[in-house]
This record gives structure tokens, C-alpha cells and sequence, in this order.
């Protein structure tokens, strides 16, 4: 199965890496099944295609283990990391016109933010 190939390939490329404060685990990969009839997935979730990718985001309540965030791409190993890689780090400082011609090719949504720094404290 290709999709469990690219799951568990970039679950081996984030664990890790992407490790927190006292080097406690950012993230957390599990596989479910949800076609079987009888279980609280498939209750829970109106799925139409396999396999479904969630990412659940703290803070957004919704559950209680946050909202989930689908990933919507065609399923490659570079795209599910560059998503997660998003979902982790959404903020972005862009150094020139460039840069930020390169970013609207890429994301579908982009929210830009102008924020002027002075050099020096006071």
C-alpha cells in the first residue's frame, strides 16, 4: 500500500526531529481504521475516500484533543511533510519581493503582515 509507505516513512522522518522543551515529542502518529462498521471513527467522521489524513491542532477546540485539519493533497511523502512542517511553523519572515512571489505560488491561502522594526531598544 503506497498511502501506508508515505505515512510511515514521514513519521520516521519527524520522530526525530521535531522534539519540544525537555525533549518531550511535538507530535504523535497513529493509523486508524475507520471502515469498520461498528467503530466510533467511522460514526464520527463521514468518510467517502481512504486513506484520510488528520492533523489535530491544539488550542482549536472542537474535541478534546483539538480541531482536526485535513490534509487535502495528493498523498506524497514531501507533500504530507511540507504540510505538517506548515501546520508546526506557519509564520514565516520574508526577506524580499521574490520570496513572496515564490509563497503565493505555493500556498493556497497566505495572509502577509507588514511589521516595521526599528534597529536598536529605543
Amino acid at each position: 500500500m503506497e498511502a501506508r509507505r508515505v505515512f510511515s516513512e514521514t513519521a520516521a522522518a519527524f520522530s526525530q526531529k521535531e522534539l519540544g522543551p525537555g525533549g518531550s515529542q511535538l507530535l504523535r502518529f497513529a493509523a486508524v481504521n475507520c471502515n469498520d462498521h461498528r467503530g466510533d471513527c467511522r460514526r464520527k467522521y463521514k468518510l467517502f475516500s481512504y486513506p484520510v489524513i488528520f492533523a489535530y491542532v491544539p488550542g482549536a477546540v472542537q474535541t478534546g484533543i483539538g480541531m482536526p485539519v485535513v490534509f487535502d493533497k495528493a498523498l506524497t511523502t514531501d507533500r504530507l511533510a511540507a504540510w505538517i512542517t506548515h501546520l508546526l511553523r506557519p509564520v514565516r519572515k520574508i526577506h524580499s519581493r521574490e520570496e513572496l512571489g515564490d509563497m503565493l505560488g505555493v500556498y493556497e491561502h497566505l495572509v502577509v503582515g507588514y511589521l516595521p522594526m526599528r534597529s536598536g531598544l529605543g
